[in-house]
C-alpha cells in the first residue's frame, strides 16, 4: 500500500488561514489552530498505518517470494502462476480475526496487528474531529466526511446504539485498503461495512480540499 499524500490539503488550510485570520475571532482562530495540528497528526498516523500494514504483510509472508511461495499457519504452500512471466501478486488478501486476547497467532504479527487497529482507530478518532472544527470555521461548513463520520460513530463509538447494532468484535486488513473496522460480521450484522481506511482517507481529503479551495477562492 503506497502513502496517502497530505501536503496538498495541509498547504490549502494554510492559504486558507492566511485569507481569513483577520476576520477571525479569537476562538476561530484557536480552533484553526488545533485543526492545522489536528491535519499533521492525521498525516503522521495515515504514515505509520501503511508502515504497519507493509510490514505484516512482510514478515507474514503474505507477499510471495521468489519461488511463489508464501507461509499460512506454519505451512508454506507454492502458488501457481497464471503467466509464466509474471510473479503471483496476493495484494487483495484478507487478514481478519475476532478480537480476543488470547487468539492465536505469532507474537510478532499479533503485536503488529494490535498496533495497526490502533492506529487505525486514532485515525478515526482524529478526522471525525477535524470535522466538528471546520464546521465552525468561516467557510468550511459544508465540509463533511460521510465514511468517517459512520466508522467512528456506528462501528467504534456506539456501535450498541439503535442506529448501528453492530456489536461483533472485529479487526480486518488488507494491502489494497487497509485496516477494515468490524471487518468480520455474524449474526446478519452487516449494516454499516467499512470500506476501508484507504477509500475513506482519500474521500476525506477530496472532500477538504473541494471544501477549501471554494473558501480560499472566495471573496
Amino acid at each position: 500500500m503506497f502513502p496517502l499524500d497530505y501536503s496538498k490539503v495541509i498547504d490549502l488550510f494554510d492559504r486558507y488561514v492566511a485569507r481569513f485570520q483577520s476576520a477571525m475571532a479569537p476562538q476561530e482562530k484557536q480552533l484553526a489552530g488545533e485543526m492545522r495540528n489536528k491535519l499533521a497528526v492525521l498525516r503522521d498516523v495515515s504514515r505509520e498505518i501503511v508502515d504497519l500494514t507493509n510490514q505484516i504483510y512482510l514478515v507474514a509472508r503474505l507477499t510471495p517470494n521468489e519461488n511463489d511461495e508464501i507461509t499460512l499457519g506454519g505451512m508454506t504452500i507454492k502458488l501457481n502462476r497464471a503467466d509464466p512471466d509474471k510473479p503471483v501478486q496476493l495484494a487483495g488478501a484478507v487478514r481478519a480475526y475476532a478480537e480476543h486476547p488470547d487468539r492465536p497467532g505469532e507474537p510478532q504479527i499479533k503485536d503488529a496487528e494490535n498496533q495497526l487497529r490502533r492506529r487505525a482507530e486514532e485515525f478515526y478518532v482524529t478526522a471525525h474531529r477535524i470535522t466538528h472544527i471546520a464546521g465552525d470555521l468561516p467557510g468550511l461548513a459544508s465540509f463533511k466526511a460521510p465514511a468517517i463520520r459512520i466508522v467512528r460513530n456506528q462501528l467504534m463509538e456506539h456501535p450498541e446504539g439503535a442506529n448501528s447494532g453492530v456489536t461483533f468484535d472485529s479487526f480486518a486488513y488488507d494491502m489494497l485498503t487497509g485496516p477494515i473496522i468490524k471487518g468480520v460480521r455474524i449474526d446478519n450484522q452487516l449494516q454499516h461495512m467499512d470500506k476501508g481506511f484507504k477509500p475513506n482517507a482519500e474521500e476525506f481529503l477530496s472532500n477538504l480540499e473541494r471544501c477549501l479551495e471554494g473558501a480560499v477562492a472566495s471573496t
